[in-house]
């Protein structure tokens, strides 16, 4: 099957940054789902493990983990999926992305997609637009017009170390309230810590907010 993947750490300008290899089809365990891929993103997170995680020697390591696609075949111990569903997921980072044909990934992290989506005629202009309502809808929900007039809410596309100290130095704003999962130890390696990303790149008052269950 083909796939995109790369072979050792690199700069991504270099020209072997990532490859088109040809590697086998995998084959799904016991409670996996073989999916032929559709849609895939292009999450930070790819970016973080193509920079500090290098492949075993002589192994082609495939990114991406956020996939949607139609299931061909399932794991013996799989009953709520069947071929022919479409789903999407995101996958394990300790296991093979999904920057190719075929992808299998646990059954346990997939979820349903609507039969009314056309996978060959995706309009990613009205998907983004989609999203930003969702978005701004559930921003307004929270009913904060008390402390924030809802036209200075904002509801931004990209990577929140870009973003948000971008839309900040155009607002000239004083204080910035982030939420935080404190990733420590190996996830935070891998994936890193987007709160430390984003400090650095802050001329304000920075106030962090860590979830109580965390």
């Amino acid at each position: 099957m083909k796939a995109v993947a790369y072979y050792q750490s690199l700069p991504i300008d270099h020209h072997d940054a990532l490859q088109d290899v040809q590697l086998a089809a995998p084959t799904p365990g016991p409670r996996d789902l073989l999916v032929e891929v559709k849609a895939i993103s292009v999450n930070p997170v790819d970016t973080k493990i193509r920079r500090s995680v290098a492949p075993e020697d002589g192994a082609a390591k495939v990114l991406g983990w956020d996939a949607s696609g139609i299931v061909q075949a399932v794991g013996s111990e799989v009953s709520l999926f069947q071929p022919g569903d479409r789903v999407y997921y995101a996958g394990a980072i300790n296991r093979a992305g999904a920057n190719s044909e075929l992808h299998v990934v646990s059954s346990y992290v997939t979820h349903g997609v609507s039969a009314a989506i056309d996978f060959s005629n995706i309009d990613l202009d009205t998907i983004n637009a989609n999203s930003a309502q969702y978005h701004q809808e559930k921003l307004s929900s929270l009913e904060l017009e008390q402390l924030v007039d809802n036209n200075k809410n904002h509801v931004l596309a990209g990577i929140p170390e870009q973003a948000i100290p971008n839309v900040t130095k155009q607002i000239n704003a004083q204080l910035v309230v982030l939420g935080s999962v404190s990733r420590k130890g190996i996830s935070a390696a891998l994936i890193g810590n987007t709160v430390e990303s984003v400090l650095a790149e802050l001329n304000c008052e920075v106030l962090v907010v860590k979830h109580k269950a965390l």
